[in-house]
């Protein structure tokens, strides 16, 4: 959710940013004199500020009411049947979920094996498979409303950029290891994350090809780059020729690598690179790349700090 309230350029509401404030301060934190701006802006009054402050316990007091309850319940209730059609698709069963991978990774990834919850596996291999390996046109009727528009093979691209960027060796291996699964050369992979590190704000009546300025996004949003992401994010619209779809399939692309950021580095334990992994990682393909099998595949206790979790420089 923060990764896609930051691609977004979303403002918390003004009560909550001045709860976070107040927090934030004890510890040193200083507010952003750019978001401090668009505050005043946003509430350039005293009235401004007391009516928004009025509409949340407005909002709070009709929340705990009996009919916010029940709406909220009967919600819950239409989530929790729309993910079960879902997840239909994917095995239920330990080994079927490992198979799963098998076939659309080529590997059972060792964060998948870590976890034990059985729906926690379904639902990352569901997502795995809709955010990153499957091509619009590769999804049946019954789900034609998820079909977007960027092709598998730029989706893992992006996927490889992000994790590259953010030094999270483990999973830039794995999107590595699906690209040339998928027939993704390394030299495509390599333009476009050069491509990715040379971010340049773009005039609204000029063009750049969509795949290059997602590229730049998904760099920046790996390096925690908010004063440059905040310049180009808003652009996508106007670069994807005003596709709310793409927008959309995009964030929701990056906020699962941003999840799977987490993921892997709150287990960082004793992760390897596994055995077909490895084996991409030490051929001509890999090594292309960059990648190594001596370099630490992800952050080790020693290196692990609180913003390994999000990323950044």
């Amino acid at each position: 959710m923060s990764c896609m309230t930051d691609t977004l350029g979303a403002e918390l509401e003004y009560p909550s940013a001045e709860h976070a404030s107040r927090v934030l301060v004890k510890a040193g934190w200083k507010p952003d004199h750019a978001v401090r701006q668009l505050s005043e802006t946003t509430y350039p009054n005293q009235q401004a500020k007391t009516a928004s402050i009025e509409s949340l316990n407005c909002f709070n007091s009709i929340f705990s009411s009996i009919n916010g309850f029940l709406e909220l319940f009967k919600n819950i209730s239409i989530a929790s049947a729309a993910t079960k059609i879902l997840l239909e698709r994917i095995p239920s069963d330990s080994n079927g979920i490992n198979s799963f991978f098998v076939k659309h990774l080529g590997f059972v990834p060792f964060y998948i094996q870590k976890i034990s919850s059985i729906p926690v596996r379904r639902t990352l291999a569901y997502n795995l498979h809709l955010l990153i390996l499957t091509n619009p046109e590769d999804l049946p009727e019954s789900e034609a409303h998820n079909r977007g528009s960027i092709r598998a093979k730029d989706r893992i691209i992006l996927a490889y950029i992000y994790f590259a960027s953010a030094q999270n060796w483990y999973m830039a291996a794995h999107m590595a290891t699906t690209a040339k699964l998928k027939n993704v050369t390394y030299s495509e992979i390599q333009e476009q994350f050069e491509t990715g590190t040379r971010f340049i704000p773009v005039p609204l009546d000029s063009k750049r090809p969509l795949l290059d300025h997602l590229a730049m996004v998904s760099y920046l949003t790996a390096r925690r780059d908010r004063r440059n992401l905040f310049k180009l994010a808003p652009q996508i619209f106007e670069v994807s020729g005003n596709s709310p779809e793409v927008c959309l399939e995009f964030v929701a692309l990056l906020s699962f690598c941003s999840l799977l950021q987490r993921l892997t580095t709150a287990l960082c334990g004793n992760f390897v690179y596994e055995k077909e992994v490895e084996e991409l990682v030490s051929s001509h393909y890999g090594k292309s790349l960059g990648l190594e099998v001596g370099k630490q595949p992800i952050y080790s206790n020693e290196l692990f700090t609180e913003t390994t979790l999000w990323g950044g420089k």
